[in-house]
């Protein structure tokens, strides 16, 4: 019960972010705990000192069996005087459905486009066809951000 108590663990998660990996009833991937957590910056307007832009290929790091490790380097990015100047795309801290029951085969068609993936554009895309939806496929949001 502990576990899915939100003050409890949002407390926890601004001690240790990683932490959030133990919470229940979705609260592991709750954009105002992930904020909490340090691991997701909802701020589309920041203005990064470098102009590139950098996409963490990590393991998922907020289920219980997970390690803390993608997590922590999230954060460490995020506070390093060279490498926070560049805007960061986390996909720990965004999109989580897939076209592919397995999530991460390989021989599935899915390949981040709408042309291969197995989600609908509608729910792919933002209402201007612009950005990711927080229900998008997470290979097409990936690519996305690759792109």
């Amino acid at each position: 019960a502990l576990r899915s108590d939100q003050e409890v663990v949002l407390a926890a998660v601004k001690q240790w972010g990683p932490s959030l990996r133990f919470a229940k009833g979705n609260l592991n991937q709750n954009p105002e705990f992930l904020k909490a957590a340090g691991l997701w910056d909802d701020v589309e307007e920041r203005v990064y000192e470098r102009p590139e832009k950098a996409t963490l290929s990590v393991k998922f790091s907020l289920a219980e069996t997970s390690t803390p490790y993608a997590s922590m380097f999230a954060q460490e990015m995020k506070c390093d005087p060279f490498l926070g100047k560049f805007k960061t795309y986390n996909p720990n801290a965004w999109c989580k459905d897939s076209c592919d029951p397995a999530f991460t085969d390989i021989k599935h068609k899915c390949r981040g486009t709408l042309a291969t993936c197995g989600i609908l554009e509608s729910k792919n895309l933002n209402a201007d066809k612009t950005r990711p939806t927080p229900d998008s496929c997470w290979r097409f949001a990936f690519r996305f951000h690759q792109e």
